[in-house]
């Protein structure tokens, strides 16, 4: 009776164990909730609905329904775990001769990775299982790289590490950048140039081999604002941890399984409150500041609202203002931002009316890199057009430039005044004399002011200056325009406010222009 009774347990549990497997099989997230004891064996696993979502789209990649796939959620949510650890023990279940090549912003979190991923694979449960198939090799055992008999391999090492002679069948960055480095210019671009310059090309097919970003947003100029500006088809599944309305993903247009969307419907509303509660998540938001909320929590490469300049100052003509007083400011980028290895900012120039309602109309303006003989032309051109009382100019561009200008002016018989702008306020404390005139409704710009970028591109340059610069200071890449805009503060440009004239046709401000 007791042989019978230990008889039918052994084939129950066989029975489970081959129904287990199936369940896997078809699914990632079936797959992480039966192996999370061997990773994590004495932490209980909380489910929550992005992990079913995350697992769906990691689904479609490797079905090959989705080349491109970038994956923006907040720390401490999994995302490692599932995309770095659990996703390629769960297509080797499936394809044992798949390869990975993985790379983080640093060694040890590649290696701690690959590690895990081991562990699964060498585990009792993986090997009762699929032992038959993924045996890993005797010949490859190393820590960031281990194959199996299938010729599967899993390779993964910081990204500054050398790739030459690397390639896999899936590419994956997970944390490309380190969130405490990202204020450094040369660092963050680094990244993007490893990405380009090396990692780009480490895959074996390149019209079908897929990649993956994963990471939070760290600044609005990482390696996703780096990818989503290039295009190349990439789907972004961005996952906030207050839900946001304005940034959503669309899963049945996505991967065609509109039932892993967001079910939030609430703004505001917590992503994973049986982990981050409300108290949890405001203590973070405390320590993040806005910035890093923004970015880290929320996905944006800013405050929704704005940081220092909000949003809700913005205020937009309808139609030009009339009989104002009209100067021309030019910053020819004669400024380098520190460790840049030269770069320059862009050329910023910029037509300011001075209305006799007391406001500042921004009426033409150019952000774009233009060359000394293209400033020297522009500003011939608007200074005939545009009729300035005075036109200002950043002293140390100004130097480099005059001698030039001086020489036009007398080909052409056209001579004007220019005022040399400089002073010793750090360009960040100059812009910040700014905040009272948005703040009081003092700057108005133009609903749209298309122009033609170096690139022959037609862009919309207050879009551009809104999003890049002005919401995201003082952590932008760039503040070129911003700065310009910010001499109408400066004593030297003796603005002179004219007599009250006909009313301008404005509209009141919106938040029509989004991240």
């Amino acid at each position: 009776m007791i042989m019978a009774t230990n008889t039918s347990a052994v084939i129950l549990s066989t029975i489970s164990a081959v129904e287990e497997k199936k369940r896997c099989e078809n699914s990632l997230a079936e797959f992480v909730r039966s192996a999370w004891h061997v990773v994590e064996p004495s932490t209980t696993l909380v489910w929550n609905w992005h992990l079913d979502t995350l697992c769906g789209y990691l689904e479609a990649v490797y079905e090959g329904r989705v080349k491109k796939l970038i994956i923006n959620i907040p720390p401490g949510t999994m995302k490692s775990l599932v995309v770095s650890v659990f996703f390629e023990a769960w297509i080797w279940t499936k394809d044992p001769g798949y390869r990975f090549l993985c790379g983080s912003n640093e060694g040890t979190l590649a290696t701690r990775d690959s590690l895990r991923m081991r562990q699964i694979i060498e585990s009792d449960w993986y090997q009762e299982r699929w032992g038959s198939k993924v045996i890993l090799s005797k010949e490859q055992a190393e820590k960031t790289l281990f194959t199996n008999t299938a010729r599967g391999h899993r390779e993964s090492q910081g990204i500054f590490g050398k790739v030459t002679g690397k390639r896999g069948d899936m590419l994956i960055f997970d944390d490309p950048h380190d969130a405490k480095q990202t204020e450094s210019d040369v660092t963050r671009q680094a990244v993007l140039d490893a990405y380009d310059n090396a990692w780009s090309s480490r895959r074996n097919d390149l019209a079908h081999s897929p990649i993956i970003l994963v990471m939070q947003r760290v600044h609005n100029q990482d390696l996703v604002a780096h990818m989503i500006k290039k295009g190349q088809g990439w789907i972004r599944l961005a996952i906030p941890m207050r839900y946001d309305p304005a940034l959503t993903f669309d899963a049945g247009a996505d991967i065609g399984r509109p039932e892993l969307n967001d079910p939030r419907k609430k703004e505001g509303e917590l992503l994973f409150p049986a982990k981050f509660p409300e108290s949890a998540v405001k203590d973070l938001e405390i320590d993040l500041g806005p910035y890093g909320t923004a970015s880290q929590l929320q996905q944006r490469p800013s405050p929704k609202g704005g940081g220092e300049f909000k949003r809700s100052w913005l205020n937009y003509y309808l139609k030009k203002p009339l009989n104002g007083n009209r100067y021309i400011i030019v910053d020819p980028a004669g400024e380098r931002k520190p460790g840049q290895k030269g770069k320059r900012d862009n050329t910023a120039m910029g037509v300011i009316e001075f209305c006799g309602d007391g406001n500042y109309y921004l009426i033409d303006g150019v952000r774009a890199k233009l060359n000394l003989v293209e400033r020297t032309t522009l500003l011939f051109q608007w200074h005939r057009t545009y009729k300035p009382l005075g036109v200002g100019y950043e002293q140390y561009g100004m130097q480099a430039d005059i001698a030039h200008i001086k020489e036009k002016m007398e080909e052409q018989s056209y001579r004007f005044r220019i005022t040399e702008l400089g002073g010793s306020l750090r360009k960040e404390d100059r812009i910040r004399r700014l905040v009272p005139l948005f703040h009081h409704g003092k700057i108005w710009l133009p609903e749209a002011l298309h122009k033609t970028d170096t690139n022959g591109q037609m862009v919309n340059i207050i879009s551009q200056f809104v999003e890049e610069e002005y919401l995201p200071f003082p952590v932008a890449r760039f503040d070129d325009f911003f700065d310009m805009l910010s001499r109408i503060c400066d004593e030297e440009m003796d603005m002179a406010q004219p007599e009250v004239r006909q009313p301008m046709n404005v509209r009141a401000p919106t938040d029509h222009m989004r991240i």
